[in-house]
């Protein structure tokens, strides 16, 4: 285990052990300040905190840097690589947060040093976080750790009654080596089959494999997605995440079916936490064979009233900077480039950009 010891603070990865007590010290930290979560934001893990670190330390999925000091725990960072293979080597910083008698001792930093030494290990790429405007000192602490402003964020979150713009912050941990994609315009078909009329309903466990099927087939179309075949769940496991999704009010999804056959799929879901919890992450994607015949947009327009309804202030939207026909649809739905991170996923050996779109609906 990666430790790291300056002026009596012990730095070190949470171990399993110490979840019961990371959980309340981010708990007493959101007391301490504006900028992270509140008393409604406990980790997602907390109901079984020796359990939910246990697994994200085996399965590699998340990692939390403490800091001790005379055996107290006074400080955190939690990270977490993406979820694809083409994306593990994005590490996102979630959450960083000091005992506010503590800060200023530089802490802080040996928190980032201790993070960039697991990231290495793990052949990471990069590092990314997300920053208040208005929060100068983690602003001084990110730039000081190498980390530099890629774009802002609109309205990204509410403090009181006052929405609050973010900086979306970047470190690279590796030079760019691979050759990068040239942009790809994907332009319906010429001389496809005619499609039939398409129904928009919302998606139910009884069209998981339809939904395995469709994925199959978007993710061989280009190469242009994070995700990969071998990466689709099972029809099974697809069955439980409809279901759950189904069950959740702050989640909507939609397909698009031509006969049995489903060929498009649009969906949102709510940011959960409290300050955020007004920006839904939107994405509509259609099968190439049916593109260009208004089905993307019928579904984007069902998003939308949801989103409405759903008091949304915002909707957030990705796309890999090479795709050119997703760039133009966000466009055309009123988004706008909020970051541009550069170098963000790995595709069959080629670099590839990410662009960070969204669109304030008020």
């Amino acid at each position: 285990m990666n430790e790291l010891r300056a002026d009596g603070v012990l730095v070190r990865e949470a171990v399993p052990a110490d979840a019961p007590a990371l959980v309340d010290l981010i708990m007493a930290i959101n007391e301490e300040t504006e900028f992270l979560g509140t008393s409604e934001d406990r980790p997602l893990w907390a109901e079984h905190p020796e359990q939910g670190l246990r697994d994200m330390r085996e399965r590699g999925t998340g990692v939390y840097i403490i800091a001790i000091d005379a055996g107290e725990m006074i400080g955190f960072l939690g990270a977490f690589p993406g979820g694809f293979a083409r994306t593990r080597g994005i590490i996102y910083v979630a959450h960083v947060g000091m005992r506010e008698t503590q800060r200023g001792r530089g802490i802080g930093a040996k928190l980032f040093e201790a993070l960039e030494t697991w990231a290495r290990r793990r052949n990471a790429r990069r590092l990314e976080l997300r920053v208040d405007v208005e929060n100068p000192r983690a602003l001084a602490l990110y730039r000081s750790c190498g980390f530099e402003i890629e774009g802002r964020v609109p309205d990204a979150s509410r403090i009181g009654a006052a929405w609050h713009d973010h900086y979306w912050m970047s470190r690279p941990l590796t030079p760019e080596r691979e050759p990068r994609w040239a942009p790809f315009d994907l332009q319906p078909p010429t001389g496809r089959a005619p499609v039939g009329p398409a129904s928009i309903r919302a998606i139910e466990p009884g069209d998981a494999a339809r939904l395995q099927a469709w994925e199959r087939a978007i993710l061989a179309d280009a190469p242009i997605f994070a995700k990969q075949t071998h990466e689709i769940a099972s029809v099974t496991q697809i069955q439980k995440e409809i279901a759950a999704s189904a069950a959740n009010p702050r989640h909507f999804v939609l397909g698009a079916f031509t006969g049995d056959r489903m060929v498009g799929h649009a969906g949102a879901w709510f940011d959960p936490w409290s300050r955020s919890r007004h920006d839904g992450f939107a994405g509509v994607n259609i099968l190439r064979e049916a593109s260009g015949l208004g089905i993307g947009r019928r579904l984007w327009t069902e998003v939308v009233r949801w989103a409405r309804e759903h008091g949304a202030r915002r909707l957030t939207g990705a796309v890999q900077a090479h795709n050119l026909r997703g760039v133009a649809f966000a466009e055309a739905a009123g988004f706008r480039q909020e970051a541009l991170a550069r170098n963000y996923v790995l595709i069959d050996g080629r670099s590839a950009d990410r662009v960070r779109l969204g669109k304030v609906l008020i």
